[in-house]
């Protein structure tokens, strides 16, 4: 979990929380609205009445009553700011919940439940979680995303539902489609490579096809598109308008594994990329030959100048950084 040592979460969980790690969970809160988020999830994922081991409602009734003792009476103690700890207290007892049932902190990243409805969710924090369902598919979940399918997933059907962004290596089944479910968008698919964001509150959905075919298709409405590679599509989620674009794909699943990839690209093309990942500008010099391509991955590092030193390997250039300026020049200058 980004921004907070996972440590202070099982101290308090286990009862041995001090007075600054109370503040420092309060000061996390109120960093980032997906923080919060991600505690409304794992209180979603771990409704102890959905757990047949425990249903009985006066029991968490009761461990609830006993945290919000232990809070207010550290309220009293110590002056921290209202706002913050009054959600922490919202999402107290599902933090309790892993106390209860012995779990760790680290199952909510990468672990699965078994539900009375026979569902089973995955949850990231801050970090990027690389799975296998059970029909052999990859999927890569960014961070802040669910994705849920049901325990008997491919005996009769493979669909999941997506709330984030996923990356999908499905394998071939033309007897089971593959399909992913959000709240305004379906993607059916018999075997192929795409990316999926869609989360909530967003301004648009996106579907970036990489490989293989997809039917994407309004979940709610009656608009559908079939997608190539190399295209991607667009939902308004306030006008509801679907659109398709002719993209590099491959660039909008650039997080799942930190490799850009380019295929027949010019030095220009390149520059413009890598513009967008750093956040730099480039600046080419005219003898630079712009009309030769180049194919390839570059793997994404900490900085700019560490690609340009991979770079410097299969491209003759040489290059200047002032500030956030670049200037490439060519090796015979």
């Amino acid at each position: 979990m980004k921004g907070i040592d996972e440590d202070i979460i099982d101290r308090y969980l286990n009862n041995q929380y001090t007075e600054e790690d109370i503040q420092v969970i309060s000061d996390w809160l109120n960093e980032e609205d997906e923080h919060a988020k991600w505690l409304f999830k794992t209180e979603e994922y771990l409704q102890l009445s959905k757990l047949e081991e425990f249903a009985d409602e006066s029991f968490v009734d009761a461990a609830e009553q006993r945290l919000f003792r232990k809070i207010e009476a550290l309220e009293e103690q110590k002056t921290i700011r209202k706002r913050s700890f009054s959600l922490w207290k919202r999402y107290a007892a599902a933090a309790v919940v892993l106390l209860i049932a012995g779990m760790s902190i680290h199952l909510l990243v990468r672990g699965t439940l078994p539900f009375k409805n026979k569902q089973i969710e995955l949850l990231t924090g801050a970090e990027i979680s690389a799975i296998e369902l059970p029909d052999g598919t990859k999927v890569w979940l960014n961070q802040y995303s669910a994705l849920k399918y049901p325990s008997d997933f491919g005996k009769e059907v493979r669909q999941v539902f997506l709330d984030g962004e996923a990356y999908f290596e499905v394998v071939p089944d033309r007897m089971k489609p593959f399909v992913v479910e959000s709240d305004l968008l379906t993607v059916r698919v018999l075997g192929t490579t795409f990316n999926f964001k869609s989360r909530q509150q967003a301004d648009k959905i996106e579907v970036s096809l990489i490989e293989g075919e997809v039917q994407v298709k309004e979940t709610l409405g009656d608009g559908q598109i079939i997608l190539s590679p190399g295209q991607r599509a667009e939902l308004n989620t306030t006008d509801k308008r679907l659109t398709v674009q002719q993209v590099d794909a491959g660039l909008d699943a650039v997080w799942h594994n930190d490799l850009i990839p380019f295929s027949q690209a010019t030095i220009s093309y390149i520059a413009n990329v890598l513009e967008q990942f750093y956040d730099v500008k480039f600046v080419l010099s005219p003898e630079l030959n712009v009309s030769t391509t180049y194919s390839g991955v570059v793997r994404r590092k900490d900085t700019i100048e560490d690609v340009l030193i991979s770079l410097q390997h299969v491209i003759p250039i040489y290059y200047e950084i002032a500030g956030t300026n670049i200037f490439l020049y060519s090796v015979t200058r």
